[in-house]
C-alpha cells in the first residue's frame, strides 16, 4: 500500500502521505565544482581563496539531480544554465541583504 512506512526498504519521501513534496532541482547535467566557482568570482568580481583538501566525510565525487518527478508531477523541466542561476541568486542575494543592512 502506497504510504504504508512499516518496511523501511520500501520507504521512498515521494510516497509519503505528508501533504508536500520535495524536489531536487536541477538541470540533470552533472557540472563540475569550477564551473560554479567561476561564475560565482564572475558575478561578484572577485578571485576564490581555494584551499584545496582530502575527501571529507559526506563529500560525494559527483552528484547531478533528476528532475523527472517534478516533470511527471507540475508538468516542468528546468532549463536554467549554471552561469544564469549563479547570477539570478547573487543579484538577490545581494538585492536583499542590502535591503536588511539599511
Amino acid at each position: 500500500e502506497k504510504g504504508n512506512h512499516n518496511d523501511e526498504r520500501e520507504y521512498t519521501p515521494a510516497s509519503s502521505w505528508a501533504p508536500y513534496r520535495v524536489f531536487n532541482i536541477g538541470n540533470s547535467k552533472p557540472t563540475n565544482l569550477s564551473e560554479y566557482i567561476k561564475a560565482i568570482e564572475k558575478n561578484l568580481g572577485r578571485k576564490a581563496k581555494i584551499i584545496f583538501e582530502e575527501m571529507q566525510p559526506g563529500d560525494v565525487v559527483a552528484t547531478y539531480s533528476n528532475t523527472k518527478s517534478l516533470e511527471e508531477w507540475i508538468g516542468y523541466k528546468p532549463n536554467t544554465s549554471i552561469e544564469k542561476g549563479i547570477k539570478n541568486f547573487i543579484d538577490w542575494y545581494l538585492d536583499y541583504y542590502n535591503k536588511v543592512k539599511n
